[in-house]
């Protein structure tokens, strides 16, 4: 089964049929001899996909939340809907379909277009209606969440290093603010966090070179910052590490990550204490046991100085040669020295 297919094969329909699918009837190539053979389904197959996709998942999810309520058990069934992140390069799929606009990136990548994702909460008359949490959370969060809800009695203190994630119970419930979420977290001495929330991606990427983000990155407050380690075979990070690559966004008002506050505000004594005590929570979380540096790819993501790259969208990161320079001189997106984004009509 395709884990990117429709999860219901539709019975009072032509699935595929409607929706473009290749099938007997509708093959993807037209034979025309034994070694000649023409594409039948026009480029918009992978819209044709995406869009069936899309319509089969919202009608799973209607006939199951229709049910609960039918059965009379909205009060008793807590929905968390939530995705996984993407959408897939084009450069890895062609079936690869979908935006992540406003945001940079996509699968595989530790820019916000490749790591955020939608969710929706529903628990009738326990969790307040038509209200919006800013305060950003990870998929981790849930469990924790779940068990604080479910009123089971877990030791928590134990359990930190193995279960990781926070209790988001209080910000579903609406029993409290985002602020005071945040100080919950820093009083409770089993938690020790600060709100933040760490990423790491330790295999190559495929892509588009705009989405090919470091290896690390941090959300804290309304900062992203992304490193990448000059010593691409460093594990566990520490104060005296060297890194290739800094890039620190407002991500509140820059979705995009398109400037960089450590290249154009370098100096800036508040930009730089940012930098230092978001490294410092990096520092921290891969010293701890609870990261796990057991599973290790065969290769590590490139580490070619991307300073000096100009990047060009919907271009292949693997079409730079061995010194990092872009075989094509016609870009038509760059980043100078790492700075901001230059976009040319």
């Amino acid at each position: 089964q395709n884990s990117h297919a429709p999860l219901n094969i539709a019975l009072d329909y032509d699935q595929c049929g409607d929706n473009g699918y290749p099938d007997e009837a509708n093959p993807f190539y037209i034979y025309q001899g034994l070694h000649n053979k023409q594409r039948r389904l026009s480029d918009a197959l992978p819209l044709q996909v995406y869009r069936a996709l899309a319509r089969e998942h919202s009608r799973g999810v209607g006939r199951l939340v229709d049910f609960v309520d039918q059965a009379g058990l909205g009060e008793e069934v807590l929905f968390v809907y939530t995705s996984d992140n993407g959408p897939e390069s084009t450069h890895k799929y062609f079936i690869g379909k979908g935006s992540t606009d406003p945001f940079r990136g996509d699968k595989r990548s530790l820019y916000d277009g490749g790591i955020r994702v939608p969710t929706f909460v529903r628990w009738n008359n326990h969790i307040p209606e038509e209200r919006t949490v800013m305060t950003p959370a990870s998929t981790i969060d849930i469990f924790p969440t779940l068990v604080r809800l479910a009123e089971l009695n877990v030791d928590t203190a134990n359990d930190i290093d193995t279960v990781q994630g926070r209790d988001l119970s209080c910000l579903w419930l609406g029993q409290c603010s985002d602020s005071q979420w945040i100080d919950s977290l820093r009083n409770d001495p089993n938690i020790k966090n600060e709100g933040e929330i760490i990423w790491e991606w330790r295999e190559d990427y495929r892509g588009d070179c705009l989405s090919w983000s470091a290896r690390f990155a941090v959300r804290w407050d309304r900062y992203k910052l992304h490193l990448q380690p000059q010593d691409k075979d460093e594990k566990r990070v520490t104060k005296t590490t060297v890194w290739s690559r800094i890039e620190l966004y407002d991500i509140i008002n820059d979705s995009l990550e398109s400037t960089n506050l450590h290249v154009v505000r370098q100096g800036d004594p508040q930009v730089s204490s940012t930098v230092s005590y978001m490294m410092g929570l990096l520092v921290n979380y891969t010293a701890s046991s609870a990261y796990d540096v057991s599973k290790w790819p065969k290769s590590t993501i490139d580490n070619r100085d991307w300073t000096r790259v100009d990047f060009e969208l919907g271009t292949d990161c693997h079409d730079f040669d061995d010194n990092g320079n872009y075989k094509d001189p016609d870009a038509i997106i760059s980043i100078p020295e790492a700075e901001y984004l230059t976009i040319v009509s």
